[in-house]
């Protein structure tokens, strides 16, 4: 599943025990964002284990496999938020403060839930 040219199997698996249950069309679906951004992204966070995801006081989004977070700040990240967006990324989170490391995209592409996910969405950190 993890034959591309522009992530690798480490690069989306948990940072904590190297586990990746990370979902194929989720990878299909960013790796067509990667080709159409024409520049490298660098990966913060991909799928996280529940472990990982509990000791971070996280969500579960990346505990299903289907986020990322890319760290991407100003006029890349306004272009970043609009291929996605139109790849099918229902989920976006927006980190634009503090030093450019810091600055990241959080992308996902879950389903609506009635009544607890709504989705599309898009939120601030």
């Amino acid at each position: 599943m993890f034959q591309n040219d522009y992530f690798t199997e480490s690069e989306l698996a948990c940072r904590c025990c190297g586990k990746n249950y990370f979902k194929e069309e989720t990878l299909k679906r960013l790796i067509r964002v990667r080709k159409r951004f024409a520049k490298p992204m660098i990966i913060n966070s991909g799928y996280r284990c529940l472990v990982h995801n509990a000791r971070l006081n996280a969500t579960m989004t990346h505990a299903t496999g289907q986020a990322v977070d890319v760290q991407v700040a100003l006029g890349r990240a306004y272009r970043l938020i609009q291929i996605a967006q139109e790849e099918g990324f229902t989920g976006i989170g927006v980190k634009q403060k503090g030093q450019f490391k810091s600055r990241f995209l959080h992308l996902d592409d879950l389903e609506p839930i009635l009544s607890e996910r709504t989705r599309p969405t898009i939120w601030s950190y």
